[in-house]
């Protein structure tokens, strides 16, 4: 991709839409791009994290590995969205895996680098804690549609097969993944995805609340 291209594709990211010409071209300094094969991973649970990815097609599967050591996936971001918040926060370690769940393509930030740019600019800074508290918000609400879509299905294939009604279930919604009656051991990796989202929100909003403050000082 030349320079110009690559640009051109940053400034039209849908997370970066709101930023202005000279925060663009702050960013665009250290910006590259980046892809992944599918089942590639972009992030190990654990792991200090380096970078901070811009999805701009294809789709990243967000999870866990539970017994056997196999991948679990709990949430999917695609188009426009991003992939990492843990660059932000300490200890800089990722919280989760990040799979590719087809050949994706995109751009990635140096997450040392970007955490630098945030200190010394509190109003960039402010904007990215507010955009990434808003990305944390609708994952939250993403997994807790997953969850609830697949409890529907388990309760309406239990009540077809106890013999209780013989109505056909409802056609699938249209997602970027499939819900499915996720197996037992998923169960426990749901959860813990649940609650960590709520909980980095909460620090999220103190960070929020404290970038505001030192900017309006």
């Amino acid at each position: 991709m030349t320079k110009n291209g690559l640009l051109g594709a940053f400034g039209t990211h849908a997370f970066l839409e709101a930023l202005s010409e000279q925060h663009l071209m702050r960013l665009a300094a250290n910006v590259r791009p980046f892809t992944a094969a599918a089942g590639e991973f972009l992030a190990r649970e654990g792991a200090k994290t380096h970078a901070f990815y811009l999805v701009q097609s294809g789709h990243v599967q967000i999870g866990s590995h539970g017994p056997g050591n196999e991948f679990e996936p709990l949430a999917q971001v695609g188009p426009g969205e991003v992939v990492g918040w843990s660059w932000l926060l300490k200890p800089h370690r990722w919280q989760f895996d990040c799979r590719a769940a087809d050949r994706v393509q995109g751009l990635m930030f140096d997450a040392d680098w970007l955490r630098e740019q945030c200190e010394s600019d509190h109003e960039l800074g402010y904007h990215l804690l507010k955009h990434l508290l808003a990305v944390v918000a609708s994952r939250l609400a993403a997994t807790r549609l997953v969850k609830s879509c697949a409890k529907s299905q388990t309760c309406l294939l239990g009540s077809t097969h106890g013999g209780r009604s013989k109505s056909p279930a409802p056609p699938a919604l249209a997602t970027d993944a499939e819900v499915t009656d996720p197996p037992a051991s998923s169960n426990l990796g749901m959860k813990l995805f649940v609650l960590f989202a709520v909980i980095m929100g909460s620090l999220l909003i103190i960070d929020l609340l404290r970038g505001g403050m030192r900017f309006l000082k």
